[in-house]
């Protein structure tokens, strides 16, 4: 019958869409290193410049929340620092090259710090990252702060720093 035939005709197309969702969601453009590659070394990373400025984020993180100031996580600008990239728009915070990866992984205060400042700021969104589910209730000043650059910053740079679990968590909340 006609109806049966539209029926499986738009089950067909919806079976289509979902399969193209997929596959753009499993797309992420490589790193620009493997873009544009460059035929010089470049120098070393400046570790201790990252983490400084980590390190003064996070102190003023953990103030800030100690008296409850949830809201002033998201008062600063920290995103290159926090969640370095390979295309930032502050080329000193920029990852070049796999061995700046390779080099603030290695950092076990750097690489905890990353992980505190990832869990920080989704919890100031209102998500905890751990448990991968929203926080309810929310404490003052917690909440989605509308800036979806940081979200998507931060998302891209746990995927450049294989950080699995807590990819799979801002995703979800991403998605959530």
């Amino acid at each position: 019958s006609r109806r049966h035939f539209t029926r499986q005709r738009a089950k067909r197309a919806k079976a289509r869409m979902a399969h193209k969702v997929r596959a753009a969601v499993s797309q992420v453009r490589p790193p620009m290193w493997d873009r544009v590659p460059s035929r010089v070394q470049p120098p070393p990373l400046n570790l201790g410049r990252f983490k400084d400025k980590q390190h003064a984020q996070l102190e003023r993180w953990r103030a800030a929340i100690s008296k409850g100031r949830w809201a002033a996580v998201h008062a600063d600008h920290f995103d290159w620092w926090m969640w370095p990239l390979d295309d930032g728009s502050r080329p000193e915070f920029n990852l070049r090259c796999e061995a700046d990866v390779r080099a603030l992984r290695n950092d076990e205060d750097w690489l905890a710090g990353y992980r505190e400042g990832v869990a920080v700021c989704l919890r100031a969104w209102g998500w905890d990252a751990a448990q991968r589910a929203r926080i309810d209730p929310l404490e003052a000043g917690m909440g989605w702060t509308n800036w979806d650059v940081r979200l998507a910053k931060m998302v891209r740079s746990l995927w450049l720093f294989e950080e699995a679990a807590l990819f799979a968590s801002a995703q979800a909340y991403a998605r959530a």
